[in-house]
């Protein structure tokens, strides 16, 4: 399997709107960060009805209050988002305005689940997919993290259990689980603008991951 610019969702985050724009230049498929972006309203709606790209709208919990987070959100799917994240945590209030709007709008919810401590055991990771998958999710995303090699085999594992679904783990110890991912059904994995801008620890660049998989593709 040959990896494709279109299976590397670039994580885009603490640009303005001028520099979202440049960065948008350079890939095809990218996560915008509306948590992590000094944009407003009427910027999202501009970045978010760009021509050509495959666009992710993620809002984390942090800068912003519930309401400020959906209307992003809303605000991203209403101008042609073609994927929006939603943590499973969120309130049912929020998540419910987001996944009516995704539906209206043809935008693909992809319900997540962050841990940032552990990976967790198998029961406890198909417990979380079989929650988010109850979230009306079009794509499960579960993200863990990696304290030893055997959490990779551990996440990984998911995938023989079910489809759409997007599974990798973060940290140093992580990495691998970010390219197998994909050979193990992903439909995409995360990668930083560059090597230097990554949003998560253990976050590849879109152009190591593509040498990698090309060096795969080879053997």
């Amino acid at each position: 399997m040959n990896i494709t610019p279109y299976m590397i969702c670039t994580s885009i985050a603490d640009k303005n709107f001028a520099e979202i724009s440049s960065a948008l230049n350079g890939v095809s498929f990218a996560e915008i960060r509306l948590d992590a972006c000094n944009i407003n309203e009427h910027e999202i709606r501009s970045l978010f009805a760009t021509e050509g790209k495959v666009l992710v709208a993620t809002c984390r919990e942090g800068r912003y209050n519930k309401q400020e987070r959906t209307q992003r959100l809303l605000a991203a799917i209403d101008a042609g988002a073609s994927y929006v994240d939603i943590e499973a945590e969120a309130d049912k209030d929020m998540h419910d305005a987001v996944a009516i709007s995704a539906i209206s709008n043809r935008c693909r919810l992809i319900v997540s689940h962050h841990d940032h401590e552990q990976t967790p055991d198998n029961h406890e990771l198909c417990a979380i997919a079989n929650h988010c998958l109850g979230l009306s999710a079009d794509i499960v995303k579960i993200v863990t993290t990696a304290q030893c090699p055997e959490d990779n085999a551990r996440i990984l594992a998911l995938y023989s259990e079910y489809p759409d679904l997007i599974a990798f783990a973060m940290g140093e110890k992580g990495k691998i689980s970010r390219i197998a991912c994909l050979y193990a059904g992903a439909p995409f994995t995360y990668a930083a603008l560059n090597d230097s801008e990554p949003t998560a620890c253990g976050q590849l660049s879109s152009e190591r991951i593509l040498t990698i998989g090309q060096l795969l593709g080879s053997i």
